[in-house]
């Protein structure tokens, strides 16, 4: 691959692995929020997002080649206490950098001769295309802070995350008869 140092894309690279590195930060506060409020199920959602920024950045780390770069940008934060007003706002994000970041420093890097590095912009964008659109039909199931809900009359299956035990009902257990757990269902 040719080198990247002084092209727009090594600033376009930087400036998305810091933007991932404070996702990740960011979806692991909000997973935490979460648990605090009880909304274990929101809180796996924002787990899964943070995992998502971390290999994001970390791909993207592998094509810097050192030096120091200024990077100027702007982040979101979430709002302490509320897990399902942080997802709509998780997902807003998502969006917004699928719709608008990636796919232009992808045309970038290819301008630069970078096509690996365009392939794999052009790959982030389209996951967090995916879960934009995944994000909001979750958001349709979750209600009554953040426990997901069946249709009237249905059962459920639900299994704690943390020792693997399944209850049926109509709604998840507010403890595990199994580990005493709350909220891991």
């Amino acid at each position: 691959m040719p080198s990247i140092h002084g092209t727009e894309t090594e600033l376009n690279v930087m400036a998305s692995f810091a933007a991932e590195c404070q996702r990740a930060e960011r979806m692991g506060y909000c997973a935490d929020e979460a648990r605090l409020e009880g909304a274990e199920d929101v809180a796996v959602i924002f787990e899964r997002l943070r995992g998502l920024a971390r290999v994001h950045a970390e791909r993207l780390y592998r094509f810097l080649e050192g030096g120091t770069k200024e990077v100027t940008a702007t982040y979101a934060y979430p709002l302490p206490g509320d897990p399902l007003a942080n997802l709509q706002s998780a997902s807003q994000e998502l969006q917004a950098v699928a719709a608008s970041a990636y796919g232009e420093q992808a045309a970038t890097a290819v301008q630069e001769g970078l096509t690996l590095i365009a392939a794999v912009l052009e790959g982030f964008q389209g996951a967090y295309e995916r879960q934009a659109e995944l994000l909001l039909d979750e958001l349709e199931q979750i209600s009554d802070g953040g426990r997901y809900r069946l249709a009237e009359g249905e059962v459920g299956l639900w299994q704690c995350r943390a020792c693997g035990c399944t209850v049926e009902g109509a709604t998840a257990p507010e403890a595990c008869p199994a580990c005493a757990r709350t909220q891991r269902f």
